[in-house]
C-alpha cells in the first residue's frame, strides 16, 4: 500500500513536468513573432527618418534685395520720355537707371538746358505691393541731399511707368523709348569742334572744392577723329581721362557724352556727362555721376582768371 501510495505521487510529479514544460515552450513560442516584428520594424523608421532629412536638406535660397532692384531696374536702363498729361511749365523730363561698378543710379535730364539735371544713388530700396520705393542720394543736383523715389508700372508691356520723387516735385508717367525731344541720337562730332573743343575750360571759383583747387576741362580731337576729355588739376593730375563714345546734340550742341575711362583706376567704365551752356555758348556746366563731378568752366579765350 505505501509502494502503491509512492509510485502514484511519482506518476503525478511527472505529469506536472511534462505539462510545465509544453506550457514553458508554448510561451517562448508565442513570443517570437513579436521579436520578428520589432526587428523588421526597425529599417522601416530609419527609412523614415533618411527621407525625412532628404525633403529637409532640399536648398532654398531666397531672392535677395538687391537681385530684386537689379531684376526691376534693369528694365529702365533705356531713356524714358515724360508722358503729355504730365508735363509742366513748357519742360520734358526724361528719366533712366543706370548702373556703375555694382551701384545702380537715376539720371534725370530735361529738354530745356536751364532745367535742373539730377544723378542720384539708389542707396536702398523697399518693395511695398506694386510700388517699389527707393533711398537716392543726390550727387550732382544738391550733393549728399537724401529723398525718396516711388516707381510703380503702369502699364509694363508699353514700357509705361509712374515716378514720384520729392526731388524737384517730380510726379510724372514715362513712357521707354519716347524720345522725339531729346537730343538727336546720331553722334555730331562737328558740333564738339566749335563749342566744347574749341579750347580748354577753367572750372568758375563758385563750384571749385579741395580747398578752392582749381580744376580744367579738356576736350580734344586725335587724328583718327575720336574725341577724349581730360579734368586735371595742378593738385592732383588727371582727375579722368576717358574717350567720347557717343554725342548727343540739342538745337545743335552738345548735352550729352557717353565716355569710357582710360585711368588706370576706373578703366574701361563708361558714364554720362551732361552739358549745359550760357547763352553765348562762352561757358558750361558739367555734372556727372563719376567722381561726383559737378563744375562749371569758362572757355580760356574768355575767361578772366591769370
Amino acid at each position: 500500500m505505501r509502494i502503491a501510495g509512492i509510485l502514484l505521487t511519482l506518476i503525478v510529479v511527472f505529469a506536472l513536468g511534462q505539462h510545465f514544460n509544453r506550457t514553458t515552450t508554448t510561451a517562448k513560442r508565442s513570443h517570437a513573432p513579436k521579436a520578428e516584428k520589432v526587428e523588421k520594424s526597425s529599417p522601416q523608421v530609419a527609412s523614415s527618418t533618411t527621407a525625412s532629412s532628404s525633403v529637409q536638406g532640399v536648398a532654398t535660397t531666397p531672392k535677395t534685395a538687391d537681385q530684386h532692384l537689379t531684376r526691376v531696374l534693369s528694365n529702365l536702363t533705356q531713356i524714358a520720355g515724360e508722358n503729355a498729361e504730365t508735363r509742366s511749365g513748357g519742360r520734358t523730363t526724361y528719366s533712366r537707371f543706370y548702373q556703375t561698378q555694382g551701384t545702380w543710379y537715376w539720371e534725370m535730364t530735361a529738354n530745356t538746358q536751364n532745367a535742373p539735371v539730377e544723378v542720384a544713388k539708389v542707396t536702398g530700396a523697399t518693395q511695398d505691393g506694386r510700388l517699389l520705393k527707393l533711398d537716392m542720394t543726390s550727387q550732382v543736383y544738391h550733393p549728399d541731399q537724401t529723398y525718396r523715389l516711388e516707381f510703380q508700372w503702369l502699364d509694363r508691356a508699353a514700357g509705361e511707368y509712374k515716378l514720384h520723387t520729392t526731388f524737384e516735385n517730380i510726379d510724372g508717367n514715362y513712357t521707354i523709348g519716347e524720345t522725339e525731344d531729346v537730343a538727336d541720337a546720331e553722334n555730331d562730332t562737328a558740333s564738339m569742334s566749335w563749342t566744347l573743343g574749341s579750347g580748354e575750360g577753367i572750372e568758375d571759383e563758385s563750384t571749385r572744392t579741395d580747398n578752392g583747387a582749381t580744376t580744367y576741362s579738356d576736350f580734344t580731337q586725335d587724328d583718327d577723329g575720336d574725341w577724349y576729355w581730360t579734368l586735371s588739376s595742378d593738385k592732383r593730375g588727371n582727375v579722368e581721362f576717358g574717350k567720347v563714345t557717343d554725342i548727343q546734340t540739342q538745337d545743335g550742341v552738345p548735352v550729352e557724352l557717353r565716355i569710357q575711362s582710360k585711368l588706370d583706376k576706373s578703366y574701361g567704365t563708361t558714364y554720362t556727362v551732361h552739358v549745359s551752356y550760357n547763352d553765348d555758348l562762352t561757358s558750361y556746366h558739367l555734372v556727372t555721376a563719376q567722381d561726383n563731378i559737378n563744375g562749371k568752366y569758362t572757355i580760356d579765350d574768355y575767361s578772366t582768371d591769370d
